[in-house]
């Protein structure tokens, strides 16, 4: 950034930066915060300067504006009255706490029972992975929005339903971290409607309300911010699906999975939200989220595939009792989660000793897996849910309705 001359402006928080800076403009002056006024303010927060667009090199980053829907600055109105010193502090204290739910909440939908001790053994791990402490150093609203949805889900088992369709309307700050989720959901809902109407009412109605305020402070934001999504995704890298796989692979896969994703909604839209498969469901439908159409460089979208881990460790006696392909990819993808540990500890201890260990490429070799763990954990996921759905028909259609037991031993 120094050789550039990008290195004058906020590095800490430069995620949740152009939030802060449009709420505090539509706050105080009522500035659009898709304006080219507001991008140009976003590019000094971020770069210490405007970026020069006939420079090769600020021409890397041909678009750096505001790229959330408004309803972030209303969720996040009061912090436009801080300085950005002041929400540095402030998140840094919230977004631990937001992981600590979504291991919480996550753990509840799955209704696993952990001691206290164990759930904050859960959490350090939770905190200690590199897409969390990336968010954490970003100050990623994603960390937020993942105990939003894990809430959710929790809710749901225990049939709250009024309070989990408020909370995941809430979640659409990060609306396509929840599209697939929401539609299958939708479905589950409408199929049957007299028991869960309150769930979509309650969604429908909180994302009204949330729609018809944003209108009346910036009218017709939702024009300008589609607008702006073509130029945002241009900036980003591809999803991971085909940066691991390759480009047409990659998007083969993806259409793959997206029509898993919309056979196993339907197929399984009406499952009881404390079943064991109604849970894989939704794990999948997050997992296939973060593969398909999050951006490679977010990697702090990956805390979503948190539940899809807690699923595999309640069912963990029937992955391991499956066939080869299953335990095949199991064995990969615990080997995969813990490399970073393993060999982050190895280089702890002899770069003291060792001055190979020290160089810039074997510090970054804990990063090495980062790619291939969700691909790895998605390909178990597909392998465990085409399992189900073939056990489903094979013994009949009520089989994957009943609630599966699943493992209350932590």
């Amino acid at each position: 950034a120094v050789a550039r001359g990008q290195a004058g402006g906020y590095e800490y928080g430069n995620d949740f930066y152009q939030i802060w800076v449009t709420s505090k403009e539509l706050l105080t002056h009522g500035t659009a915060p898709y304006s080219a006024e507001t991008q140009r303010e976003i590019e000094i927060g971020l770069y210490g300067r405007p970026l020069d667009r006939s420079s090769k090199r600020d021409a890397v980053v041909p678009y750096r504006g505001y790229s959330y829907p408004v309803q972030a600055n209303l969720l996040f109105a009061p912090l436009g009255l801080m300085s950005f010193s002041g929400v540095q502090i402030v998140l840094s204290l919230i977004l631990p706490l937001c992981v600590a739910a979504s291991v919480i909440g996550w753990s509840a939908a799955c209704g696993l029972r952990f001691s206290p001790y164990q759930l904050a053994s859960m959490t350090l791990i939770a905190l200690g992975t590199c897409p969390v402490l990336e968010g954490l150093y970003a100050l990623q609203p994603t960390l937020m929005v993942a105990a939003l949805v894990a809430g959710s889900l929790a809710l749901l088992r225990k049939q709250r339903l009024v309070w989990a369709g408020i909370l995941l309307s809430l979640a659409a700050i990060k609306p396509h971290l929840i599209a697939l989720l929401v539609l299958r959901l939708m479905l589950w809902a409408i199929s049957d409607w007299s028991r869960r109407k309150a769930f979509l009412s309650s969604f429908v109605l909180a994302s009204g309300i949330q729609l018809l305020v944003t209108q009346l402070w910036v009218p017709g934001w939702w024009l300008q911010w589609w607008h702006v999504l073509p130029l945002y995704r241009q900036v980003n890298s591809p999803p991971l699906a085909q940066l691991v796989l390759g480009n047409v692979p990659g998007r083969v896969a993806s259409a793959s999975w997206l029509l898993l994703a919309l056979f196993l909604a339907w197929r399984w839209r009406r499952l009881p939200a404390d079943s064991s498969s109604f849970f894989l469901a939704s794990s999948f439908m997050l997992a296939v989220t973060v593969i398909i159409a999050s951006s490679s460089v977010a990697v702090y979208d990956q805390l979503f595939l948190l539940p899809a881990i807690l699923w595999v460790w309640s069912e963990r006696r029937t992955v391991l009792r499956a066939n080869w392909p299953v335990r095949l990819a199991t064995l990969l993808l615990a080997g995969a989660f813990a490399w970073p540990w393993m060999i982050a500890l190895f280089l702890a201890i002899t770069s003291p000793l060792v001055r190979w260990s020290q160089f810039y490429d074997v510090v970054l070799l804990p990063l090495a897996t980062a790619a291939s763990v969700p691909v790895i954990l998605l390909g178990l996921l597909t392998l465990l849910v085409w399992k189900e759905i073939r056990g489903a028909s094979r013994y009949g259609p009520q089989e994957v309705l009943q609630p599966v037991p699943i493992s209350q031993e932590p």
